[in-house]
């Protein structure tokens, strides 16, 4: 079998930066302020630990503050500029003082983002069709046929006893917890194991969603043939959409559970038929 030729560069005709207008927008938040504090929780895996190399020589300070240590949190925030990094229940732990002197600085992924989208009951509102009517007006119905099914157990008691007794067709999510803790896929358990879920577990706390079965794409990954399932992203802030963003690939059907990969977005003049089913990762 012939192999697809690769370029070894993009011609310079069709180089762009899709991220320019992101970049504008971020540093005018920063305007009327003299400093940048990161707020971080206890997961040290996010994107803070890239930020001291990208502030080297910057004009604005850069302070990486545990959010338990109140008094030097308090001391910075006056003419701050703040990078929230915290779960939901780390915002809850902090102190009134601190929350009311966060809600008036700039910031980041503030608690209001953290507490309505985070909670993955979201999905279930959305789709719920008066919700998403009014929210969406004349664009609901369109919208809605790209969201997968996401359910509530209350309401949608029915539902939820059949799901019971189906387990491949459905995945449980836990509505709070992040880095895919608590998210049990049917279709890799048992009936055993998926019906002991309903005894056990809390129902109030999770969301059930259909489970979609996704192709996988085949890919070079540190000199192997690697199948991937694949997730686009896209990159919005403050209501302005800037385009493409990471692509999130594993190769396990949960993401986070091992093998999680991100692959830079670009552009190229080349027909997708020059790429038949493959990708390359940055």
């Amino acid at each position: 079998m012939m192999q697809t030729a690769y370029p070894d560069h993009v011609p310079e005709a069709a180089q762009e930066d899709p991220f320019a207008g992101f970049f504008a927008d971020l540093e005018s938040y920063l305007h009327g302020t003299d400093s940048v504090v990161c707020l971080r929780g206890d997961d040290l895996r996010n994107d803070s630990r890239f930020l001291t190399r990208a502030y080297e020589g910057s004009a604005q300070p850069l302070h990486l503050v545990d959010y338990r240590d109140t008094d030097r949190l308090l001391r910075l925030l006056e003419g701050a500029f703040v990078i929230c990094e915290l779960s939901m229940d780390e915002i809850c732990a902090l102190p009134d003082a601190v929350l009311s002197a966060l809600a008036q600085v700039p910031m980041i992924n503030d608690p209001l983002s953290v507490f309505v989208v985070h909670d993955k009951a979201f999905f279930a509102d959305i789709f719920d069709p008066a919700v998403c009517e009014a929210a969406l007006g004349p664009l609901a119905q369109d919208f809605r046929r790209y969201l997968i099914p996401t359910y509530r157990h209350a309401g949608h008691e029915d539902i939820w006893a059949k799901a019971r007794h189906t387990p491949a067709a459905w995945i449980l999510k836990h509505r709070f917890l992040g880095k895919s803790k608590s998210i049990f896929a049917g279709p890799l358990m048992t009936q055993a194991e998926w019906s002991d879920l309903f005894d056990t577990q809390d129902p109030n706390d999770f969301v059930l969603q259909e489970w979609i079965p996704q192709s996988r794409l085949q890919g070079p990954q540190n000199g192997s043939d690697c199948a991937h399932y694949v997730a686009g992203t896209l990159l919005l802030m403050n209501g302005s959409y800037y385009g493409n963003s990471e692509i999130r690939t594993c190769e396990n059907a949960i993401s986070n559970t091992g093998s999680l990969r991100k692959i830079s977005t670009g552009l190229s003049p080349l027909p997708q038929t020059s790429f038949p089913g493959r990708w390359v990762a940055g």
